[in-house]
């Protein structure tokens, strides 16, 4: 409930907003997380790992958006899911707005047999360029010939060619293939985005055996890993897993209250109290303003332009002064010297999140 859209808009949607806003102010203290006991208990029996399985045939994008839905649809506290997305790669491709063909066609024994030590020994499948007649084994992460595909192109094989470019494959779609290309160091590694589609779309695409690429997705709610930690919960289920490898039940320390903190930090910080538990840098700079509750902190143009050239001039990320500001605030607002935060280092996506 954003507090300066709390007046906004006609009379029957401000009531409605003040309304929603005032019950779960006066509602929150009531408001309780079950333990995992009493959440397991009643959704998976004594024996099982709360795991679903979840099988992909049509795709990256597929795959993508069922990681997406069910992210947005996640069942409290949160849940553990394997997927295995089947990839039928075997075919003949052709670049799309580009003179060029090739195939991908199953690495055969005998070659696999003399390739000790190669990437092709641990390769299923292999590319093989019909026109220039280069050729590469295609990889997945879990290869030591691995290669980091570029930023922004998240690809399931990396497929070293054997005059020393390197490519990564991201399937698309069921028929459409997308490639990143960068060429060896003696041509300078430019890189290459290129589209490929089935050369034959009408040819049933599970004659072949497919190639399956796992992932093992870990989601819980926000509040629950801040109460509790992702440690914790990965080291259950690796007790579930091992219990259920062994069939015996698994047994796991009990828990006691962890969002006994974090309720108390939060409502210390919706409320301004003057306690160390308000130490968050997300909720630190909440704020209540009028009938609800603010987090924006906004800079005039003018003032954005003083802290760009100043970060010029000292060589300073942006976002490191912008939480040094922050942290100059809070400091004054709390009438302290020296402030603490709190750093959420299990929930970051990235180095541009850390």
């Amino acid at each position: 409930l954003y507090s300066p859209l709390l007046d906004a808009g006609p009379w029957v949607a401000q009531r409605l907003r003040r309304l929603i806003s005032w019950s779960f102010a006066n509602a929150w203290p009531r408001v309780r997380c079950k333990s995992r006991e009493a959440m397991y208990s009643d959704r998976f029996p004594s024996a099982l790992a709360p795991l679903e399985f979840v099988t992909i045939e049509w795709g990256q994008d597929q795959f993508e958006r069922e990681l997406r839905k069910r992210r947005s649809n996640m069942v409290p506290p949160g849940q553990i899911t394997a997927y295995e997305v089947l990839c039928h790669l075997e075919d003949v491709w052709d670049y799309h707005r580009w003179h060029g063909r090739f195939a991908i066609v199953r690495v055969p024994r005998d070659i696999k047999a003399m390739a000790a030590g190669t990437p092709v020994e641990s390769a299923k499948l292999l590319y093989v360029d019909m026109v220039s007649g280069l050729w590469g084994p295609l990889v997945g992460p879990g290869s030591t010939h691995w290669r980091r595909p570029p930023y922004g192109f998240p690809a399931f094989f990396c497929v070293p060619i054997n005059d020393g470019a390197i490519m990564w494959l991201r399937w698309e779609k069921a028929d459409e293939l997308r490639v990143c290309y960068v060429n060896s160091p003696d041509f300078g590694e430019t890189v290459h985005h290129l589209a490929a589609f089935r050369a034959a779309p009408q040819r049933l695409r599970t004659v072949h055996e497919p190639v399956a690429v796992s992932f093992l997705a870990i989601g819980m709610l926000h509040a629950y890993a801040d109460g509790n930690s992702f440690l914790p919960i990965v080291q259950d289920f690796f007790s579930f897993y091992a219990a259920a490898q062994k069939k015996t039940v698994a047994r796991v320390p009990p828990l006691g209250n962890p969002f006994a903190d974090l309720e108390t930090r939060l409502l210390d910080t919706f409320y301004c109290r003057a306690s160390p538990l308000r130490a968050s840098l997300r909720g630190g700079i909440w704020k209540h303003a009028g009938r609800g509750f603010g987090h924006t902190l906004g800079f005039e143009p003018e003032t954005m332009l003083a802290v760009l050239k100043a970060c010029t001039c000292y060589r300073l990320p942006l976002d490191v002064a912008l939480l040094g500001l922050v942290a100059c605030a809070m400091a004054r607002t709390d009438a302290k010297d020296v402030i603490e935060f709190t750093l959420y280092a299990p929930m970051k996506d990235g180095v541009a999140d850390a």
